[in-house]
């Protein structure tokens, strides 16, 4: 009786060792598939690319049963950053637009701001968030410009949910701070038509934009699915889907719109330059939630900051030298655009380069960022 059962237990010690070790061979395989794909890719600055496979090969092979731990630390500096950018567009742009127009027109921009922001978030409630950057699962795929509708109203989002692309906080925090910068985006064209567009083809004309401009070039740089994130596009933290995007936009709709009424005959004066700089200030501070929040609380986010913060300061005076050697006279209004040159210049390289780089971003962006006003006064 006793051999019986001792060899009962023989068998069992025998299938369990042979089943864990059929496993790890077959996870082996797949690893070293994996591992073979990143030297393929190695020196292309695409292997970041390979991390959502290696997740989806985790999810589909190791039959996990745990709940995804999620980082307390990540979550409160996702949630700060969530703030830092908020400010940037209410009350920041609001202040450096409105300081830099015509005293009749200061209320409008600042309603055209508000409003901006608060229809995106509704249609990024409704629709924006699962164009962009949905399916959140790594076992679920999309198309390269749209995201798989997946999230349509947020529907499925829980409170401990997680995104494929930041799995160490709670979803509605990714949410909530990609929210912020499909918020800005539109917001920062604002300037370019100011005095010149009215309320509501202006509202018409954001939303068209959300859905059919911001959404897809979100989805192709940010989503593991996106054709950019998979040719191994490096946009850190928004240069191509905010800056590049939101640029090219205000000045096609600029040229389309035409000048101001009575241009070259009224004096067309900033009304209020301490609010353009108290607004820039505001979009400096912000910044560092900008481009410090792409990734999680660690030694990179630590070293984007940094560098975020030489490029703007190096950018201001390389713009105020510049216009010095050229008018005799610097002004506040020239030191704060060089300010934003130099902080827009790092943003989509600031998780790239280190601080010579960062200074040299900043030194080429003011002489550069000014030859570029003047030349569109010309």
């Amino acid at each position: 009786m006793n051999d019986q059962i001792y060899k009962e237990q023989l068998e069992k010690i025998y299938n369990d060792f042979t089943s864990q070790m059929l496993s790890m061979r077959t996870e082996m395989d797949g690893l070293n598939t994996i591992i073979t794909d990143m030297k393929e890719h190695e020196g292309t600055g695409s292997v970041m690319m390979m991390l959502p496979h290696i997740s989806r090969y985790l999810n589909e092979t190791g039959n996990q049963t745990e709940t995804v731990e999620l980082d307390t630390g990540d979550t409160a500096w996702m949630l700060s950053c969530c703030g830092l950018v908020l400010m940037m567009s209410v009350p920041g742009l609001v202040l450096f637009y409105s300081g830099m127009i015509r005293t009749k027109n200061v209320l409008t921009t600042v309603m055209q701001i508000a409003s901006i922001c608060c229809l995106i978030t509704f249609l990024w409630m409704a629709f924006g968030y699962s164009l962009a950057l949905s399916p959140a699962d790594a076992n679920k795929s999309s198309n390269y410009l749209y995201g798989d509708g997946g999230r349509l109203w947020l529907v499925g989002m829980e409170k401990d949910s997680v995104h494929q692309s930041a799995s160490t906080i709670p979803e509605p925090v990714y949410c909530m701070y990609q929210l912020t910068f499909a918020m800005i985006t539109p917001a920062l064209m604002c300037g370019s038509f100011a005095d010149r567009m009215k309320y509501g083809p202006m509202l018409l004309f954001m939303a068209l934009w959300h859905l059919l401009v911001y959404c897809p070039i979100a989805h192709a740089h940010w989503h593991p699915d996106g054709f950019l994130f998979e040719l191994g596009a490096l946009d850190y933290a928004g240069g191509g889907v905010v800056h590049i995007s939101s640029g090219i936009a205000g000045l096609i709709s600029s040229v389309i719109l035409g000048h101001r009424k009575n241009y070259g005959k009224e004096a067309f004066e900033p009304h209020n330059i301490l609010l353009t700089a108290v607004g820039a200030f505001l979009l400096w501070v912000g910044w560092f939630g900008f481009n410090g929040g792409s990734v999680a609380a660690n030694d990179r986010a630590g070293m984007a900051m940094l560098c975020t913060h030489i490029s703007g300061a190096v950018g201001a005076l390389s713009w105020s030298l510049t216009e010095y050697l050229v008018t005799g006279k610097p002004k506040m209004v020239g030191l704060v655009n060089g300010l934003i040159s130099g902080l827009v210049t790092i943003t989509p390289a600031c998780g790239y380069v280190e601080i010579t780089g960062a200074f040299f971003m900043g030194l080429i962006a003011g002489p550069v960022c000014y030859g570029g006003s003047n030349l569109k006064i010309r």
